[in-house]
């Protein structure tokens, strides 16, 4: 869990690291276990709220954040993109603007196999590959929003489970991978479970039978 960031100013230091007074150095937003600093590569901001505001810092970063939007209805890719020569309120965008539109069947079915792979790894079965778990320790915020999307009755859309339900990490997860095989493929070593792959409702049915928060917690 990398916190998040209320102010525009603490986003900025999460993508571009903080500037020490007096010296001017430059501390990385985060560290390896050995204690190496990193900066991230790529971001994304959700595009459906305050699409100005996006436009506006993403444009700001210089290539490093990107407005993504969610789409029920895509063609089979996994991602599009749509090219952004003006802003909603019809400001033109010097140079353009790229925005990630994900295709969210794949990418919600794609990550319940996940979760539901790391459980069957975990009560003994078959060891597959693929799993999604998270750190034992990790904030049960985490584990929750991951098992608060669940399909809806006709198996077509994925849905809170509950009108309250949050559900923000999850997609915050959803867009991470798919900004992630956009720009750099399979450079980053995804392996589609099978249950995705073959379009089966194998990860449909495994999640409408419902997962908990302690079984997705890994034991590391």
């Amino acid at each position: 869990d990398y916190g998040k960031a209320v102010t525009e100013d603490e986003l900025r230091r999460k993508l571009f690291g903080t500037v020490m007074e007096g010296t001017g150095e430059v501390m990385p937003p985060y560290r390896f276990a050995d204690g190496r600093g990193v900066f991230p590569a790529l971001g994304g901001m959700d595009y459906r709220f305050r699409p100005d505001e996006v436009i506006t810092f993403c444009l700001s970063t210089g290539g490093v954040c990107f407005p993504v939007m969610g789409k029920d209805r895509i063609d089979s890719s996994r991602t599009t993109v749509t090219n952004l020569e003006k802003t909603p309120e019809g400001r033109s965008i010097t140079g353009g603007l790229v925005r990630v539109n994900v295709n969210n069947s794949y990418f919600d079915r794609a990550i319940h196999a996940k979760i539901l792979t790391g459980i069957r790894n975990a009560e003994g079965g078959e060891k597959r590959d693929g799993f999604l778990t998270i750190h034992a320790e990790a904030d049960n915020t985490i584990a929750t929003h991951l098992v608060n999307m669940v399909p809806n009755d006709g198996m077509t859309k994925w849905e809170p489970k509950f009108e309250s339900a949050r559900v923000d990490l999850w997609d915050t997860l959803k867009y991470a991978l798919a900004l992630a095989l956009h720009f750099y493929g399979d450079a980053i070593n995804f392996a589609p479970p099978d249950e995705v792959k073959k379009g089966s409702d194998e990860v449909v049915t495994g999640a409408a039978a419902g997962v908990t928060a302690d079984q997705i917690r890994g034991g590391y």
